[in-house]
Protein backbone atom coordinates (compact mmCIF):
# COMPACT_ATOMS: atom_id res chain seq x y z
CA UNK A 1 0.00 0.00 0.00
CA UNK A 2 2.65 2.34 0.46
CA UNK A 3 3.60 2.38 -3.04
CA UNK A 4 0.70 3.82 -4.19
CA UNK A 5 1.05 6.27 -7.37
CA UNK A 6 0.12 9.95 -7.22
CA UNK A 7 -2.04 10.61 -10.44
CA UNK A 8 -3.17 14.05 -12.22
CA UNK A 9 -6.72 15.10 -13.28
CA UNK A 10 -6.97 16.74 -16.59
CA UNK A 11 -9.87 18.13 -17.99
CA UNK A 12 -10.40 17.21 -21.41
CA UNK A 13 -13.81 18.71 -21.92
CA UNK A 14 -14.35 21.63 -24.54
CA UNK A 15 -14.11 24.31 -22.66
CA UNK A 16 -14.43 25.00 -19.29
CA UNK A 17 -12.06 26.33 -16.57
CA UNK A 18 -10.61 25.64 -12.98
CA UNK A 19 -12.89 26.02 -11.01
CA UNK A 20 -11.28 28.35 -8.52
CA UNK A 21 -11.15 30.84 -11.58
CA UNK A 22 -14.85 30.94 -11.95
CA UNK A 23 -15.61 31.03 -8.08
CA UNK A 24 -13.46 34.27 -7.35
CA UNK A 25 -14.14 37.92 -8.31
CA UNK A 26 -17.57 39.52 -7.91
CA UNK A 27 -20.66 37.52 -6.78
CA UNK A 28 -22.34 36.36 -9.47
CA UNK A 29 -25.69 33.73 -9.90
CA UNK A 30 -25.10 29.77 -10.51
CA UNK A 31 -25.78 30.55 -14.44
CA UNK A 32 -23.16 33.49 -14.33
CA UNK A 33 -20.59 31.03 -13.05
CA UNK A 34 -21.52 28.33 -14.96
CA UNK A 35 -21.63 30.37 -18.19
CA UNK A 36 -18.22 31.96 -16.91
CA UNK A 37 -16.46 28.12 -16.76
CA UNK A 38 -17.50 27.13 -20.13
CA UNK A 39 -15.50 30.30 -21.61
CA UNK A 40 -12.12 30.13 -20.53
CA UNK A 41 -9.70 33.07 -20.17
CA UNK A 42 -7.55 33.72 -23.84
CA UNK A 43 -4.38 31.52 -23.79
CA UNK A 44 -5.82 29.20 -21.02
CA UNK A 45 -7.40 25.70 -22.09
CA UNK A 46 -7.62 22.55 -19.56
CA UNK A 47 -5.88 20.89 -21.63
CA UNK A 48 -2.91 23.14 -21.35
CA UNK A 49 -2.16 22.09 -18.06
CA UNK A 50 -3.74 19.79 -14.78
CA UNK A 51 -7.28 20.52 -13.64
CA UNK A 52 -7.90 20.74 -9.90
CA UNK A 53 -10.48 18.63 -8.94
CA UNK A 54 -12.06 20.95 -5.92
CA UNK A 55 -14.73 20.86 -3.77
CA UNK A 56 -16.42 23.73 -5.74
CA UNK A 57 -15.63 22.35 -8.92
CA UNK A 58 -17.80 19.44 -7.91
CA UNK A 59 -20.63 21.40 -6.48
CA UNK A 60 -20.62 23.96 -9.52
CA UNK A 61 -20.73 20.75 -11.87
CA UNK A 62 -24.07 19.42 -9.68
CA UNK A 63 -25.37 22.94 -10.27
CA UNK A 64 -24.85 22.79 -13.64
CA UNK A 65 -26.69 19.39 -14.14
CA UNK A 66 -29.57 21.83 -11.84
CA UNK A 67 -29.48 24.53 -14.32
CA UNK A 68 -29.87 22.40 -17.36
CA UNK A 69 -33.08 20.49 -15.61
CA UNK A 70 -34.73 24.00 -14.52
CA UNK A 71 -34.44 24.98 -18.43
CA UNK A 72 -31.92 27.99 -17.68
CA UNK A 73 -28.94 26.79 -19.72
CA UNK A 74 -29.32 24.63 -22.89
CA UNK A 75 -29.22 20.75 -22.85
CA UNK A 76 -25.28 19.74 -23.85
CA UNK A 77 -26.73 16.97 -25.93
CA UNK A 78 -29.34 18.22 -27.94
CA UNK A 79 -28.52 22.40 -27.22
CA UNK A 80 -32.12 22.65 -26.45
CA UNK A 81 -33.24 24.15 -22.95
CA UNK A 82 -35.81 21.54 -21.76
CA UNK A 83 -37.46 22.12 -18.10
CA UNK A 84 -37.54 18.69 -15.97
CA UNK A 85 -38.87 19.77 -12.48
CA UNK A 86 -38.25 15.74 -10.99
CA UNK A 87 -34.89 15.87 -12.04
CA UNK A 88 -34.28 19.87 -10.87
CA UNK A 89 -35.96 18.64 -7.56
CA UNK A 90 -33.25 15.55 -7.21
CA UNK A 91 -30.23 17.79 -7.83
CA UNK A 92 -31.50 19.91 -5.37
CA UNK A 93 -31.94 17.62 -2.97
CA UNK A 94 -28.37 15.80 -3.64
CA UNK A 95 -26.46 18.98 -2.82
CA UNK A 96 -28.58 19.98 0.40
CA UNK A 97 -27.62 16.11 1.35
CA UNK A 98 -24.22 16.95 0.57
CA UNK A 99 -24.59 20.94 2.51
CA UNK A 100 -25.99 18.59 5.67
CA UNK A 101 -23.19 15.92 5.37
CA UNK A 102 -20.45 17.99 5.42
CA UNK A 103 -21.51 20.50 7.64
CA UNK A 104 -18.52 21.73 9.81
CA UNK A 105 -15.92 20.28 7.61
CA UNK A 106 -16.04 22.80 4.86
CA UNK A 107 -13.51 26.15 4.62
CA UNK A 108 -15.97 29.11 4.93
CA UNK A 109 -15.82 29.95 1.12
CA UNK A 110 -16.90 26.44 0.27
CA UNK A 111 -20.12 27.13 2.76
CA UNK A 112 -20.80 30.26 1.39
CA UNK A 113 -20.33 28.73 -2.16
CA UNK A 114 -23.10 26.06 -1.33
CA UNK A 115 -25.56 27.78 0.73
CA UNK A 116 -25.72 30.84 -2.16
CA UNK A 117 -25.95 27.56 -4.89
CA UNK A 118 -28.47 26.08 -3.45
CA UNK A 119 -30.02 29.26 -2.29
CA UNK A 120 -30.27 30.27 -6.05
CA UNK A 121 -31.33 26.78 -7.41
CA UNK A 122 -34.01 26.59 -4.92
CA UNK A 123 -35.32 30.22 -6.49
CA UNK A 124 -34.98 28.98 -9.80
CA UNK A 125 -37.52 25.93 -9.15
CA UNK A 126 -39.88 27.61 -7.23
CA UNK A 127 -40.51 30.39 -9.67
CA UNK A 128 -40.59 27.80 -12.56
CA UNK A 129 -42.94 25.41 -10.45
CA UNK A 130 -45.03 28.68 -10.15
CA UNK A 131 -45.27 29.05 -14.07
CA UNK A 132 -46.28 25.21 -14.52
Amino acid sequence: MGDEAAFEVRDKRAGGRPPHEAASGPQTSVGEKTQQASHPPQGSHPSQGSFQVTFTAFILSIAASGLIQLGSEPDPATGKKTVNLTGARQTIDILSLLQEKTKGNLTSEEDSYMSQTLFALRMAFVELEKRH
